[in-house]
């Protein structure tokens, strides 16, 4: 279902529009990023030097600044104590190498993910007492190590908590605590990462111009580390990728090269899907002082064997992914998940570096928190993730006792169980699921911006759009919604066939659209039928030319008037012989069903998600989507032709028209209603999963119920070698069956023409059978070829003409 996420009056975006001088459309993007005033929004496309805050706002950057260049000049040793992800790798490499540049003593110390976890050790802290270090300086990672920190003060280290974390009620006694989050801080931006409070220290040790060296390594750690790309943020981005594209540090360089083969400019997309999964992939696989002696190193020699080392360890970390998501889908597949609110698997030694990434992939693909547990030993160390709206970190402290270890926050969280206990954690889990998650919160929406009409998509639009990036966290690219739309000039491209290519259009306007590995959804960009499509506006630049496209995201067939159920009806008509071959459509009709089209229509109005209908009727598919039309409920439901594809959300309301087999996952549906004309070999029923299927009554098939003879075959087929030289060359769907429509009542003038959709692919696809014709489908696009000297065969040899004539009636 859609979502528009603009409730702002249009006085006030007319308002906003004006003042900035920017389109209505770009004021709805600003005011869904809360730019609700002409000044913050100013500010944010102005992306200037006024969004940096002084460092010293900052609670005990005074004291923290004495501190280091105290140690500094009296060459006492620092040791820098980072975390294992980008954030805190890059904050690692952002202040040594700001220290080493002064000559500082200076070293560092990142703990291994797998023996020693995250943040600050006991043993960790005593091995570096006793290598001699004397300023401790921890970055993302501290504010909630008390006793660690006590640790280290009584070993005779003075201690500096550089951290971004909420802290606790109670602070650890470090000498100097920098986070903005703490009590009485009246640091004005509280969003930094790690590597953005190291940025803050630096510029208040060496000042903004020396501390500008490190700007791309600050936006690989605030791009990855999802914090919110506003404010301060924002111009720290901006800034870093001019940097990352223009003269990075030798690391990135490498990184950059490595990666994508070529020179390439490098976005925020760019960071957190090419060149972040590399750096973090070494914490995870491998080590992440790989990943900081890449961005710490000068010798391109080495960082080129770095950047390939850290490629190795991401595509080791996406095969273990694979594997681990494998072995998930054969569990997965085995249950009716809609009886589960939330998720919860495991496995026997699964990469601990990795359960996190597959928490979030079973998350976004099912729309319901997870929990991935691997049992090492005898113990299991388990991630967790989460939906908006449900606080896993919530719902897991009532567990807290069962656990040896437990952390987290709203969205993400993690510990570590005995095996023993496995199965009272999972009897606590769903309770508190079943009583706190509601079937409201599980429907995953398609968010927008705002609507737009086609013609005001245009090349000025598409270039305001590009003056809101950097785009990230609190300001995701826009996505904009466009009604009763058409897609018309449709052409498949790609090498891999893969990419869709048409024009959307409304009424004389029209923009071109591109769709990416959208190709298992081509009938529904084909059919005649009004779409709404979701799609993002960007420019295509070609040799220096650049031209406004559509990037579609989806679409979705809408029933506005009866030419739109009519267009579904002939589709209908040239699927079915396809049904009847293959035994969907079949002659065993004893599951008669006692309600009709119309009861369930009003059984599934308040459906909110996990319902399917599967219509196979040509006239019920009028009570189901003209009921559903006329309730008001039809945008609940998405329409879709023959098949389910891939790329759709879990368990969203669907109606399937004239399903094919083995097209339907039962464990995805609370409910579902079948014709009785259909066999439910039409699911994939997986062994251990069953579900209700409620049949219902389509009545007659009126194209069935009167069958044609062996003669009106003939009469056809002589009518196809009279007309074949007519019918060379390749046709769209709806220009094939309308030349032979045009030619079949030229050739009988005189009578009635007898022939329809339905009709004429029953034909073709006998003779095809037969070996009559030569025929051929390809991008929405049908030839045929009227073969000479054929060999005489029987129609009975024909499987479908069988299945047809063996049809009940």
């Amino acid at each position: 279902m859609y979502r528009s996420l603009c409730s702002a009056d249009p006085a006030l975006l007319s308002f906003l529009a004006a003042e900035l001088g920017v389109s209505v459309t770009t004021a709805a993007v600003l005011y869904n990023r809360h730019m609700d005033c002409v000044e913050d929004a100013k500010a944010f496309l102005d992306c200037g030097e006024e969004l940096r805050n002084d460092p010293f706002l900052m609670y005990g950057m005074y004291e923290a600044t004495d501190l280091i260049n105290e140690a500094v000049e009296s060459g006492q040793k620092i040791t820098i104590y980072g975390d294992y992800d980008v954030d805190g790798v890059s904050s690692v490499a952002m202040l040594y190498r700001c220290l080493r540049s002064s000559n500082a003593n200076v070293s560092y110390y990142i703990p291994d993910r797998n023996k020693e976890g995250y943040g600050l050790n006991k043993n960790a802290v005593a091995s570096l007492a006793e290598s001699g270090t004397e300023l401790l300086i921890t970055v993302d990672c501290g504010i909630t190590s008390l006793e660690e920190v006590s640790i280290a003060k009584e070993m005779g280290m003075d201690v500096i908590v550089t951290d971004h974390h909420t802290p606790l009620e109670i602070l650890p006694d470090a000498d100097v605590v920098l986070n903005p989050k703490q009590k009485y801080c009246i640091y004005p931006f509280k969003d930094l990462c790690g590597a953005g409070i190291v940025m803050k220290l630096i510029e208040a040790l060496v000042g903004e111009e020396e501390a500008s060296k490190y700007y791309d390594i600050l936006a690989l750690a605030t791009v990855a580390d999802v914090v919110s790309l506003s404010g301060e943020n924002r111009f720290y981005v901006r800034k870093g990728l001019e940097k990352i594209n223009k003269q990075p540090v030798q690391g990135i360089a490498s990184l950059k090269l490595e990666a994508y083969k070529v020179e390439k400019s490098v976005d925020s997309y760019g960071i957190a899907f090419i060149l972040a999964p590399r750096i973090n992939s070494a914490g995870r696989m491998d080590s992440a002082i790989t990943a900081l002696r890449l961005l710490i190193s000068d010798d391109r020699k080495e960082t080129d064997a770095l950047a390939h080392r850290l490629c190795e360890c991401n595509d080791f970390r996406k095969q273990v992914e694979a594997d681990i998501l494998s072995d998930l889908s054969k569990q997965l597949d085995s249950r009716n998940l809609t009886k589960e609110k939330i998720i919860v698997v495991s496995g026997e030694r699964w990469h601990k570096g990795v359960i996190g990434i597959v928490a979030s992939r079973i998350t976004d693909k099912f729309y319901r928190p997870s929990i991935v547990m691997s049992l090492m030993g005898d113990t299991y160390v388990a991630s967790a993730r989460s939906i908006q709206g449900f606080n896993i970190f919530n719902a897991l402290n009532p567990c807290s006792s069962l656990f040896d270890r437990f952390g987290g926050h709203a969205q993400a969280a993690g510990f570590s169980l005995k095996k023993d206990k496995y199965d009272e954690f999972i009897r606590k889990i769903n309770e508190y699921a079943e009583n706190n998650l509601s079937e409201e919160i599980m429907v995953s929406y398609d968010d927008y911006e705002c609507p737009v009409s086609v013609s005001s998509v245009d090349y000025f639009l598409a270039k305001e759009l590009e003056g809101l990036e950097p785009y990230g966290e609190d300001n995701s690219p826009p996505v904009f919604l466009s009604e009763n739309v058409s897609l018309t000039n449709l052409a498949v491209i790609g090498k891999d066939k893969s990419t869709i290519r048409s024009v959307m259009e409304h009424g004389i306007s029209g923009v071109d659209c591109i769709s990416f590995g959208q190709i298992d959804s081509f009938e529904r960009y084909n059919i005649d039928v009004h779409k709404d499509v979701l799609y993002s506006i960007e420019l295509n630049k070609r040799q220096g030319v650049e031209k406004v496209q559509a990037n579609v995201h989806k679409i979705s067939l809408r029933i506005v008037n009866d030419a739109d159920i009519d267009a579904i009806k002939k589709y209908m008509l040239t699927v079915t012989p396809e049904l009847i071959r293959t035994g969907v459509i079949g002659s065993d009709d004893t599951a008669k069903g006692t309600l009709s089209g119309k009861d369930i229509v009003e059984k599934i109005s308040e459906s909110v998600k996990g319902t399917l209908v599967a219509v196979t009727g040509i006239d019920s598919v009028i009570d189901v989507l003209s009921g559903l039309y006329k309730k008001g409920v039809l945008k609940k439901f998405e329409i879709y032709l023959s098949e389910l594809p891939k790329k759709r959300k879990w368990g969203e309301n669907c109606i399937l028209i004239s399903p094919g087999a083995h097209t339907v996952p039962v464990n995805e549906f609370n409910s579902i209603y079948l014709g009785n004309k259909v066999n439910n070999t039409v699911f994939t029923c997986n062994e251990g999963v069953s579900s209700d299927i409620i049949y219902y009554n389509e009545g007659e098939n009126k194209i069935l119920s009167e069958k044609y003879t062996r003669e009106d075959f003939a009469r056809f087929y002589v009518f196809l070698k009279n007309i074949a030289p007519k019918l060379i060359g390749w046709f769209s769907q709806k220009d094939f069956y309308d030349t032979i429509f045009k030619l079949h009542g030229m050739y009988y003038k005189d009578e009635k023409s007898p022939i329809d959709e339905f009709s004429v692919t029953l034909m073709l696809d006998v003779f095809y059978e037969l070996g009559f014709i030569k025929k051929d489908k390809a991008d929405g696009m049908i030839k045929i070829e009227i073969l000479s000297n054929v060999n005489k065969k029987s129609l009975a040899e024909s499987v479908l003409y069988s299945a047809y004539m063996n049809l009940s009636k």
